[in-house]
C-alpha cells in the first residue's frame, strides 16, 4: 500500500453556493484570529480546506497572547501513519543489521547503530499499530451505548468509558458485533488472529520482563526479527475498512511517502 490519505474530524463539503459566499464575505476573524481572547465553550471553530470546498474541525491553541486555529486530525490515522511509516523501512533495515552481525566481526559503532535502529523501529511500528487499532475499536462504541452483563448474583452495567478499559478480545468479539451487528472475528478469524498476534506482541515490548530470572530481551528481539508487519498492517486495514467503508485508503498522489 502507499502512505494513507490524511483525514481530519468532521471533514464535510460545503456547497458550491456556500463557499462563494464564504469568499465573498469579509469575516471579522481574518487576519485577527490571534487577538480573539476566547471562543466560546459550545463553539467549535471550523476552517476551510484549501480550494476544496471542505470545512474541516479545529481547536485553539494559545501561546503568549496569541492564538492559533489548529486542523484537529483523525487521532486513529495519526497513530497509523507513525506506524506505516516505520513499516515502510523495516524489511531494508532488517537486511541492513543481518549483513553486520557477523560472529567473526567485532561490535563496532555501525552495529551498534544498526541494532539501536531497527529494533526502535520495529518496536514503534508495533505499538503504534496497535495503538491505531484500539483507538478504532473505542470509536466504535456510541457515547450513549451500555453493555449490560447478567450474573446469577447481581446484574452489571458499564457505559462507554467503562467499556473502553475493558480487554481488546472482549470488545472486538463480544461488545462491538452487539453495536454494529457483525462479527469480524467470526467472518474472517485468520485475520482476526493476526490482530491478537499484533497485540500480544505489542504487550511483550511494552510489558518487558525478566525470562527465567535473567535480564535478556532476546525473546522480543527474535520476535521482532521474524514478526510479520505485512500481515499485520494488511489486518488492521481490513478490520477498520470491514467496520467503515474507506476509512483507511491510499493517497491520491501515489507516492509511498
Amino acid at each position: 500500500m502507499k502512505h494513507i490519505k490524511k483525514k481530519f474530524l468532521n471533514e464535510r463539503p460545503i456547497s458550491d453556493e456556500m463557499f462563494k459566499k464564504l469568499k465573498k464575505v469579509e469575516h471579522p476573524y481574518d487576519g485577527n484570529a490571534h487577538k480573539l481572547k476566547v471562543i466560546p465553550k459550545k463553539q467549535t471553530p471550523f476552517i476551510v480546506r484549501g480550494e476544496e470546498e471542505r470545512v474541516i474541525q479545529s481547536f485553539t491553541y494559545k501561546r503568549g497572547k496569541k492564538q492559533f486555529f489548529i486542523p484537529e486530525p483523525d487521532q486513529v490515522l495519526i497513530y497509523f501513519d507513525h506506524a506505516y511509516n516505520h513499516y515502510r523501512v523495516i524489511k531494508e533495515e532488517k537486511e541492513k543489521l543481518l549483513a553486520k552481525c557477523n560472529p567473526s566481526d567485532s561490535l563496532t559503532e555501525s552495529v551498534e547503530n544498526e541494532l539501536f535502529k531497527f529494533f526502535g523501529i520495529t518496536s514503534a511500528c508495533t505499538i503504534f499499530l496497535f495503538m491505531s487499532l484500539e483507538a478504532f475499536v473505542n470509536r466504535l462504541v456510541p457515547t450513549s451505548y451500555k453493555h449490560v452483563i447478567e450474573r446469577n448474583d447481581k446484574t452489571e452495567v458499564y457505559d462507554c468509558y467503562q467499556i473502553q478499559r475493558l480487554k481488546f478480545g472482549i470488545k472486538c468479539t463480544d461488545i462491538i458485533p452487539r453495536i454494529v451487528g457483525k462479527d469480524y472475528s467470526k467472518d474472517f478469524s485468520n485475520k482476526y488472529d493476526r490482530l491478537i498476534n499484533l497485540k500480544d506482541f505489542r504487550n511483550d515490548l511494552v510489558h518487558a520482563k525478566l525470562i527465567d530470572g535473567q535480564l535478556s530481551y532476546a525473546g522480543i528481539s527474535k520476535r521482532a526479527l521474524k514478526f510479520d508487519f505485512d500481515n499485520a498492517i494488511s489486518a488492521v486495514v481490513d478490520y477498520m475498512n470491514y467496520h467503515v467503508d474507506g476509512y483507511v485508503m491510499d493517497c491520491e498522489c501515489g507516492a509511498d511517502y
